[in-house]
């Protein structure tokens, strides 16, 4: 055995159990998973002490794209965050998808998927115009990127903020649902300060697209005049519409995100939205496990919370192995250990509004393809 992760705390996505294991690797792939682990021998052993062990989150939201966007963060550095995949959401579009590839996809550890923008030239940076209008959009060079990479190129990507639209109004989101229908994706939409109000965005969209910055408070949101969620939110959740958290800079509302749990509309997928700006950086973000950090404060369950970064991201990007948020013998060993503390927290949101916790979501600990990529501190083994 190559590896034995003793004292791993596991918790059932869906009954909320805990159970304490030990977790064997060998050759990538888990090979024990059990109570009865304690006196075997690995070449490595590695006592996590009680944190969680879970399959490895997806952060869902991020921005990779460093030589062709000024959003664009080195993915590597995510993997201190305990992440083991990272989506990038449509930095780049088909104008620049080979450049992205060959600069920020091949050359990094963490693995990568990602949604192409519609827009051709992708999300460049702020002030930079994104053309959306049928004449821009290279259709054709989208289709042949998606036949040429149908492992990485997931799904597609449209922001359809007024600024960036202007009179197109919804119409981008039509052509994204149209290209999807043809090309078998689904479809994510950057929904703040949008065209038309969010209920008409979201009853647009299909079983499987993703509504992004779900708790945003620019312009039109979620909340109805009288603060109520429109119902075509829970609507969309039924018929299997993903909502997405997206929190990023600019893009998370406590007073929004408050009213609409109350209202038991919580997020299926959580994310950080990750940029070179925001990384690590800004009271209001930092990493995925400070986001999921503070909806736990905001009383979301956590075996929801590790739902939303394991399984519901997995399900949406058609991972089938890792559909139900378990650690399995068998799998591909891409682990995330997270130790719950007890610690006061201020936590932000992009109005400035802040709320207190005591709780927090430590990552120490990341495992790819069965090797230790990230670990808080120094392995035992290692000194």
């Amino acid at each position: 055995m190559d590896l034995l992760i003793k004292n791993a705390n596991t918790l059932d996505p869906e009954t909320g159990a805990e159970n304490l294991v030990c977790a064997g690797i060998e050759n990538g792939r888990i090979c024990f998973l059990g109570e009865n682990g304690q006196d075997m021998e690995a070449e490595h052993i590695v006592d996590i002490k009680g944190a969680y062990l879970l399959p490895g989150m997806i952060d869902f939201h991020t921005h990779l794209f460093t030589g062709g966007s000024a959003f664009g963060v080195n993915a590597d550095l995510l993997l201190a965050s305990g992440v083991s995949m990272a989506v990038d959401m449509g930095t780049a579009g088909s104008a620049g998808y080979e450049a992205f590839r060959r600069n920020d996809i091949l050359p990094r550890t963490i693995k990568i998927k990602s949604f192409i923008n519609l827009s051709p030239v992708g999300q460049p940076g702020s002030g930079i115009n994104e053309p959306l209008n049928r004449k821009a959009v290279k259709e054709e060079d989208i289709e042949r990127l998606v036949k040429q990479y149908p492992e990485e190129i997931l799904g597609i990507k449209v922001r359809i903020s007024r600024g960036i639209v202007d009179k197109e109004g919804l119409r981008p989101l039509d052509h994204a649902l149209e290209l999807g229908d043809r090309l078998g994706l689904p479809v994510c939409v950057h929904t703040t300060d949008p065209p038309e109000k969010t209920s008409e965005i979201v009853r647009r969209l299909r079983p499987g697209d993703i509504y992004s910055h779900l708790y945003h408070n620019k312009g039109m949101t979620i909340l109805d005049e009288m603060g109520r969620v429109f119902p075509e939110f829970y609507e969309a959740r039924k018929r299997g519409v993903l909502l997405e958290v997206g929190n990023g800079r600019m893009n998370f509302s406590f007073p929004v995100a408050e009213q609409a749990l109350r209202q038991g509309l919580y997020p299926d997928i959580i994310s950080s939205d990750a940029t070179a700006r925001t990384f690590a950086g800004v009271p209001d973000m930092k990493d995925l496990a400070f986001v999921m950090s503070k909806f736990w404060n905001m009383g979301m369950e956590l075996s929801q919370i590790l739902y939303s970064v394991t399984s519901a991201p997995a399900r949406c990007l058609g991972l089938k192995n890792r559909e139900d948020g378990r650690i399995k013998i068998g799998d591909e060993a891409d682990l995330t250990a997270l130790r719950a503390v007890k610690q006061e927290t201020v936590f932000k949101d992009s109005e400035g509004n802040r709320r207190s916790g005591d709780r927090l979501l430590v990552p120490e600990m990341t495992i790819l393809d069965g090797k230790i990529v990230y670990f808080q501190g120094w392995p035992e083994f290692l000194a």
